[in-house]
């Protein structure tokens, strides 16, 4: 498919189907939490992500606000956390560019792209931040698609993404595991200070160990909850793309 750029469209053009992809309280905790990531940085969004933050955000009891407040940050205006789609959200936060890819303009994205495919070597290195918030699961070829995102990082440019791990089947083709996403974004594939997270209840997000440091699978088997993975890395170098599973290295580095 031929990639095409194309200016911003702002009309509301989001049909039913792409009401699941967006930032809700949990990417939205993250984003804060990463803010320092977003500040000057050209950014890049898989898919348009729409803005899925429901509540009055200057409520105090809002999980919005609550967390805002928590890191000494105000509420932005209301249409920004309102707002149909997150270009101003990402504005708001400092980024000094947003664009969005996806495999339609059926959303308005100002990059057209198929992600089974390669990317051309235009948007390689082009962008200090890429956010994740319900794609990934939906691409067939997501070797392929993750390999883009880490060809598209700058260095010292972060990943991060909010993507289903746990009781979503049948929403799109995958859903992940936390080993998946750890060996991915390893130091040997040119990534440190990762962060691998599951989200439980309302409220709920518990960090992940790695496999790799604890020596044993986590293995979390089945859960009360729909949960999501999110993962966070930072990129320090360009290398080849090599995962396997940690115990299994570790069994075949004994024989």
């Amino acid at each position: 498919m031929q990639l095409i750029e194309k200016p911003l469209k702002l009309k509301k053009v989001r049909p039913s189907l792409g009401e699941y992809m967006g930032i809700e309280i949990w990417a939205f905790r993250k984003l804060i939490d990463n803010i320092d990531h977003i500040r000057g940085s050209d950014v890049l969004t898989l898919g348009r992500q729409g803005m899925h933050l429901i509540g009055d955000p200057y409520n105090k009891d809002n999980l919005v606000a609550e967390h805002l407040l928590s890191r000494g940050i105000q509420p932005p205006p209301d249409n920004v956390l309102k707002g149909y789609y997150s270009e101003q959200f990402f504005l708001w936060l400092g980024a000094s560019t947003v664009m969005s890819m996806d495999f339609s303009d059926y959303e308005g994205a100002s990059i057209i792209h198929d992600l089974n495919l390669p990317i051309p070597n235009k948007l390689k290195d082009q962008y200090n931040f890429i956010f994740d918030g319900g794609t990934l699961e939906h691409v067939f070829n997501f070797p392929r698609a993750i390999l883009s995102c880490i060809e598209m990082l700058k260095i010292g440019g972060v990943f991060l993404s909010v993507s289903v791990a746990n009781n979503f089947l049948g929403h799109g083709f995958y859903q992940f595991s936390p080993e998946l996403m750890w060996r991915i974004f390893g130091p040997n594939n040119g990534f440190n200070n990762q962060s691998v997270s599951l989200t439980f209840g309302n409220d709920v997000i518990t960090d992940v160990v790695d496999p790799n440091i604890s020596g044993v699978r986590q293995e979390l088997g089945c859960t009360s909850t729909p949960n999501y993975i999110i993962t966070i890395a930072e990129k320090t170098h360009n290398n080849s793309l090599k995962v396997l599973q940690s115990d299994y290295l570790k069994i075949w580095g004994n024989m």
